[in-house]
């Protein structure tokens, strides 16, 4: 049989065989090789993840230095016990080649973190002794240093404890000898530790009095391996005198959560016994109660000192229990609580008052705010003297997150319940004044008996009435309409000026009647057009400008217009009228609200004119300011972004004259009240009318005229109507070939109503109740000759 050698590693770039390479990257820890000279020729894949630089950035470079840090945070480090000193200089310039040595230093990550590492470092000789280079080897010691740190501060801590707790502590294992004893434990007893550490029981300290009590309760302690035993037991001294204490004794559990002994705290409580024994035979029951009470509770030295607290404390207040136990009341009480609180305490300290209880607030861990409803009372030694506050508090921030939210609902309620009531006495006065009108004069008229100038002064009052009535209907459903979110704006090119002008000539009657100047300025740079909704622009100004002359008895109304930088369009409209309270000019702009609700109020109206402006100047993008002084006047400023146009602008339209050609209509109308209406206005046009009273009815008058030879030229519909409406009943008309005008008169007046009539084969959209100068400018735009 022929022997086969096995074959050789192959060898990397950087002179190793593949199997050591894999061997030098498996390893955990950093390992770097220099030649004689300090350049690497080793980097590992650990040294690589420890200080963030990679091989092709290490290897055949002098960089030994890279990742050691400056002498002044070597030095800082060693202050601060990071690293330890080591037995030579760092920074030598040429320090004596070791044959082994291993030091703690700081090194310096590429991305600039400082980090401890435990470096060994050999010189790799020739076998005749000759250094060709070095081999080191570094651990990362982050982690090491912070549990050496953590295992320092808690020895500090025991040792601290162990030296200056002023309770007595002691531990015992499973077979009941003490292991451990503290030096306060030890002066308590009179014994030394020596004299204690390893001895059994019965203990040496036992009270011949206790023995019985003693051992009930060591059985408790041995039988009860998960919570905590408390009683009361007498120690005898090796001087002999007796020290009663009180015991708090749980198990020791080990890494299994097994018991593996028992730690019990001590407590001489000797001088309370004797100066209060009534109160330390209870302290038992008031420390469990204390414990697991779901209520916080706390005793506080008069000073404000925490000397106790409860768990539930500390979760209402979020502090850890150390965390009260070094601090005062104070500290966590809200400053604007914080005199009421002490207070309290100062008459509780002078014997004034024998408790008190407050709602305060506490600062929690996190910064915010907690309310607590605290009860204190004061307790004294058998001398009278304040021994220390009894404190209960419970957390009431959803209670009174709740009452803030139940005060702020009853005030809206309140508020808006008012507004309510404002608004329907204000509402049903706007209603019944005109309506009193209307049917007083409307029974007068019936009557017969009267002049014709004294008829045609009392129609002229009735059609006033009823224009009135029709603009608070028509204002409760424009603010109805904003607050639902569909008042639809339809922007198109306007002339500013012609709609100035008529604004001002809609108003100048009133503002004459009424002695007032009325003035309206247009600067000269006013642009000719501008892009916006003419009509909602019209309604605006027609509220502010009326409001103007309505509450100005004397002096002047004025409409300025100008242009404000950066291309705003502003109309000021200015009155030397009454003025507004300034606690009054924000709440005038609500719905439903006047500065003036009473009975004997001289101004009328609804109080939706300004709300409805408001909001309109919003949806055309711009926005109402007031600049107020009572007694002085007001002035109303409207700005709105200037979008000009070339476009042809829409003017102001002009009653057509043209008169009226003869032509047969059908008028579809279930109220017999706007049939006769409808009929006696269309005659007076000179046109023929047929009245029918459903939708059915117009489609059957048509197909008798169509038969007839004589078909209708003009179609009136109404769309709500009994049998057949007018949304079914005029597509079936332009079905059976009828293509001439047909006009909507409904009820229903809203965008999203024109829009539905239109698309269902309407030509004109006009809205109830009718006005006879509209309906008859829409037919003369079809049938004027």
């Amino acid at each position: 049989m022929t022997d086969t050698a096995a074959p050789s590693p192959t060898a990397n770039s950087s002179g190793l065989s593949d199997l050591h390479k894999a061997i030098l990257d498996s390893a955990n820890y950093a390992i770097i090789a220099t030649d004689a000279t300090g350049i690497v020729q080793v980097f590992n894949r650990a040294a690589e993840r420890m200080f963030g630089y990679t091989a092709e950035e290490i290897v055949g470079k002098q960089s030994t230095r890279l990742w050691q840090s400056a002498p002044e945070v070597q030095a800082d480090a060693i202050r601060r016990g990071l690293i330890k000193k080591p037995g030579f200089d760092l920074f030598a310039e040429n320090p004596e080649p070791y044959e082994s040595v291993e030091y703690e230093l700081m090194c310096t990550t590429k991305d600039g973190r400082h980090i401890p590492v435990l470096s060994s470092v050999n010189a790799v000789r020739t076998p005749t002794g000759v250094i060709t280079g070095y081999l080191g080897i570094g651990t990362d010691l982050t982690v090491r240093k912070a549990v050496e740190e953590k295992v320092r501060q808690e020895n500090a801590f025991r040792l601290a404890l162990e030296t200056s707790a002023p309770i007595a502590i002691a531990t015992a294992n499973l077979d009941g000898k003490q292991t451990y004893v503290n030096p306060t434990f030890c002066k308590m007893v009179g014994y030394s530790a020596e004299e204690l550490i390893g001895k059994g029981m019965p203990r040496v300290y036992w009270h011949p009095n206790g023995t019985e009590m003693l051992k009930r309760a060591t059985d408790r302690v041995l039988n009860n391996h998960k919570g905590t035993e408390n009683f009361e037991l007498m120690f005898r001294r090796k001087d002999g005198s007796s020290v009663n204490v009180y015991c708090y004794v749980s198990p020791l559990l080990n890494d299994e959560h097994e018991t593996a002994g028992w730690l019990a705290v001590y407590f001489d409580i000797t001088e309370r016994k004797q100066v209060e024994r009534t109160l330390f035979e209870s302290e038992a029951r008031f420390r469990s109660y204390f414990a697991e009470s779901a209520s916080g509770m706390s005793l506080v030295s008069p000073d404000g000192r925490w000397i106790m607290v409860n768990k539930a404390a500390c979760n209402i207040t979020g502090y850890t229990e150390q965390e009260l136990l070094s601090t005062t009341f104070q500290a966590i009480t809200y400053p604007d609580d914080l005199d009421k609180d002490l207070k309290q305490a100062e008459h509780l300290l002078a014997g004034e008052i024998s408790s008190y209880q407050m709602e305060k607030r506490y600062i929690h861990k996190t910064g915010r705010l907690v309310w607590i409803d605290l009860t204190v009372s004061l307790v004294h030694d058998a001398q009278g003297k304040p021994l220390y506050f009894c404190s209960q508090f419970q957390d009431i921030s959803q209670r009174k997150q709740t009452d803030e939210q139940l005060r702020r609902a009853k005030d809206a309620a309140e508020a808006a319940n008012q507004a309510k009531s404002n608004f329907l006495a204000n509402i049903s006065h706007e209603i019944r004044t005109p309506l009193n009108a209307i049917a007083g004069f409307a029974e007068v008229l019936e009557r017969g008996d009267i002049e014709a100038k004294e008829r045609q002064e009392f129609a002229q009052t009735i059609r006033r009435n009823s224009e009135h009535l029709l603009n608070v209907l028509n204002d409760i459903l424009d603010v109805s309409r904003i607050e639902a979110g569909r008042m639809t704006i339809e922007m198109q090119p306007v002339a500013l000026r012609s709609l100035l002008e008529d604004v001002y000539a809609t108003l100048h009657a009133r503002a004459e009647s009424k002695g007032l100047k009325f003035h309206c300025k247009k600067a000269a740079d006013l642009p000719s057009t501008i892009v916006t909704d003419p009509t909602r622009l019209r309604q605006i100004l027609l509220n502010l400008v009326g409001n103007a002359v309505k509450f100005t008895d004397v002096g002047s109304v004025t409409i300025l217009a100008s242009v404000e930088a950066p291309r705003t369009l502003k109309i000021e409209v200015v009155d030397t009228g009454l003025g507004i309270p300034p606690e009054q000019q924000r709440a005038i702009f609500e719905p439903f609200t006047q500065v003036d609700v009473s009975h004997s109020r001289r101004f009328g109206g609804v109080g939706l004119g300004l709300a409805i402006s408001k909001r309109l100047a919003g949806l055309l993008g711009g926005e109402i300011s007031l600049h107020s002084h009572v007694g002085r006047g007001s002035t109303f400023t409207l700005r709105l972004q200037i979008n000009e146009q070339t476009i042809v602008p829409i003017e102001p339209s002009h009653p057509s004259k043209a008169p009226i050609r003869s032509v047969r209509v059908l008028v579809a109308e279930d109220s017999i009240d706007s049939q006769r209406l409808l009929q006696f206005l269309l005659e007076k046009l000179n046109l023929k009318v047929d009245i029918a009273a459903n939708g059915q009815a117009a489609l059957d008058l048509y197909d008798q005229s169509v038969a007839n030879g004589t078909p209708y030229e003009l179609v009136i519909m109404d769309m709500q109507m009994p049998v057949l409406d007018g949304y079914t009943a005029t597509p079936l008309l332009r079905q059976r070939g009828y293509a001439g005008p047909l006009i909507v008169l409904t009820a229903n007046a809203t965008a999203q109503d024109r829009d539905r009539c239109l698309g269902v084969g309407c030509d004109e959209f006009l809205s109830k109740p009718v006005q006879l100068h509209s309906l008859e400018q829409t037919v003369r735009r079809h049938f004027g000759v």
